[in-house]
């Protein structure tokens, strides 16, 4: 589907006239139609709207439940998503408390309506309800109900004829709704089904501790083995009588007693005791340790271009570093909202749109939302830009498990930690607070493939770079310093771990007069000797614009495979040059000037 038919069905009405459509305007009440929908001729291929009203672009897209950068058609090097399903979760009263919504390749959101026949994409002050909250309410109360970890399984029981209910975000969710499930449930036996992985382990262990004592009877269950959940083991074929049992409040069964299991998990917990693969306290291995599927590694390693080049790369850790003063927390906002909605925040071409996470342990909400104005963003712009400044202390087992759980949740693909100095419990200066932030927070961050840029104080003698210990030097994929120019800052790598991150950036900053918005840009004098070349060398290849290093790379490697000796040479191209020359391209219809 196209950015122009996704517009189209979201429009009560639109009727074609010559090569554009109009519809009335979804953002004010419109009684003849003022909206203009056309295609795009110039750029990257999508629609434009315009209310000849006057309502704002942004305006339009949020009435229908959309952004801006929603109206560009999806990228044919990028594998778009789609929704493939949406579960309705319903009050008490049976009204539409909000949605969550499935899409291929997996992942999950949420949004609840707007009041306006659209869609507000975030559970901001929204009370959590219990998935079926109104046919579980109304349900004999001598009905065993199957807890779960996704709708997809509360489906698949129904089908097969049980009642089932489960949370709205899936595993490190469950304190979310716990208050509104020991009152749904209480005096009623229950059946926990444990996803087959540590994560649904977990989530398993939180259902069942929170209802012992409180329903009638616990019991905890598994799909029998080769399948990981309760979809997956009816789609098999199985019953509900062959899950196999893990535990229970009932001496009959044969798993073992639920008090033990609780307090065997708690201490065993991935995230409170995370396996070292020394085994557990008896000796005996745990488990074996996760071995890497080649393949699919470097497969991903093809994909995970940079989202912004030189600072946001997915599975990476970016260290920030700058004395006081000097606008990083600007620069960091200006980043997260133009990547959320799905712009480069140096140029404002398109890009594909991430979900980020920006903990904030130095300004405040108040100033946030200053600078954000300052940057001429408005709330119906932050739908994918979710913020808090309650800081968890990421060296604890505690702190670091509520920030996973969060990105898992909202499904971030960047975190921003603005201040990480205050995102710790332990002596700043001391090696061992920040190796355990990093095993317990970055580490599992990375795996993941989150990207992650945190912003941190000089020390005293800015010279010596990050303030504390040499951990935060050691550790992060690049620490790179930010100082100000006349102009702007300037941005120095010191330290790094892949040449994904070049020598130095230089960034204009635009309307620091206030006469306008906060812009950010790359200053002319950014583009090195030589970046003419590879250009040529590019446009001469017929590269599209819009490919990766990655990718580029991958086409340069097979060219220079092809070549005679002599041309080889002509495919070797300078990681700090390769960079500069996409960059460029994409930012070509600025005309930029090249240093030749």
């Amino acid at each position: 589907m196209t950015a122009l038919d996704d517009v189209l069905a979201k429009l009560d009405g639109a009727r074609q006239s010559g090569s554009s459509w109009s519809a009335k305007c979804p953002a004010h009440d419109d009684g003849n139609p003022s909206l203009s929908i056309t295609e795009r001729t110039n750029g990257d291929p999508g629609v434009v709207v315009h209310c000849h009203a006057g309502c704002t672009t942004e305006a339009v897209t949020a009435a229908i439940g959309m952004t801006v950068a929603d109206l560009f058609d999806a990228k044919p090097t990028t594998e778009a998503k789609r929704i493939t399903a949406t579960y309705d979760y319903h009050d008490a009263a049976g009204q539409l408390a909000y949605q969550v919504v499935r899409y291929d390749p997996k992942g999950f959101t949420q949004r609840r309506p707007d009041g306006r026949g659209g869609w507000t994409w975030n559970l901001q002050g929204v009370d959590r309800v219990l998935y079926k909250l109104p046919e579980l309410l109304a349900a004999d109360p001598t009905t065993t109900v199957f807890v779960v970890e996704g709708e997809k399984d509360v489906e698949a029981l129904i089908a097969a004829g049980y009642m089932a209910t489960c949370g709205p975000q899936g595993a490190g969710s469950w304190s979310k709704v716990s208050a509104v499930a020991v009152d749904v449930l209480c005096g009623r036996d229950v059946i926990v089904v444990a996803d087959a992985d540590d994560a649904g382990r977990a989530h398993a262990r939180d259902i069942a501790a929170s209802l012992h004592g409180v329903a009638s009877d616990v019991t905890v269950v598994e799909a029998v083995a080769g399948q990981n959940d309760a979809a997956e083991h009816l789609g098999a074929g199985r019953t509900v009588d062959e899950f196999e049992v893990i535990a229970s409040t009932d001496p009959t069964t044969n798993g073992e007693p639920l008090d033990d299991w609780i307090g065997r998990e708690s201490n065993d917990s991935p995230v409170t005791d995370p396996d070292d693969g020394q085994g557990d306290d008896d000796g005996k291995p745990s488990s074996t340790l996760e071995l890497v599927d080649w393949p699919a590694a470097y497969d991903g390693e093809r994909r995970n271009d940079a989202i912004v080049d030189g600072l946001i790369i997915p599975g990476r850790w970016t260290a920030l570093g700058a004395p006081g003063k000097v606008g990083k927390s600007t620069l960091e906002l200006a980043i997260g909202v133009s990547i959320s909605r799905g712009f480069d925040p140096f140029d404002q071409t398109s890009r594909d749109p991430v979900v980020v996470l920006y903990c904030d342990a130095e300004m405040g909400r108040l100033d946030v939302v200053d600078r954000l104005r300052t940057l001429d963003i408005k709330p119906d712009q932050l739908d994918r830009f979710h913020y808090t400044d309650l800081v968890p202390k990421l060296d604890i087992d505690q702190g670091a498990a509520r920030l996973l759980a969060t990105v898992e949740a909202i499904g971030a693909e960047v975190v921003i930690i603005d201040g990480i100095n205050g995102f710790v419990e332990g002596p700043e200066n001391d090696d061992t607070t920040w190796r355990h932030l990093f095993e317990n927070a970055i580490a599992p961050l990375k795996r993941a493939g989150v990207a992650v840029l945190s912003a941190d104080n000089l020390g005293k003698d800015k010279a010596k770079g990050l303030r504390g210990s040499t951990v935060k030097v050691d550790k992060p994929d690049a620490v790179i310093i930010m100082s100000r120019t006349d102009k702007g800052v300037r941005l120095t790598t010191t330290h790094r771990r892949t040449i994904d991150y070049p020598d130095q950036q230089v960034l204009v900053i635009d309307g620091l007069d206030g006469s306008e918005p906060i812009r950010y840009r790359h200053a002319e004098s950014a583009w090195p000797a030589g970046t003419a070349d590879a250009v040529a060398l590019l446009d001469d290849l017929n590269i599209p614009d819009n490919w990766g290093r990655g990718k580029v790379r991958e086409r340069l490697a097979n060219e220079r495979d092809q070549a005679t000796p002599s041309e080889r040479d002509r495919y070797m191209v300078r990681n700090d040059l390769l960079v500069a020359a996409l960059a460029f391209r994409k930012k070509r219809s600025h005309e930029f000037k090249v240093a030749s």
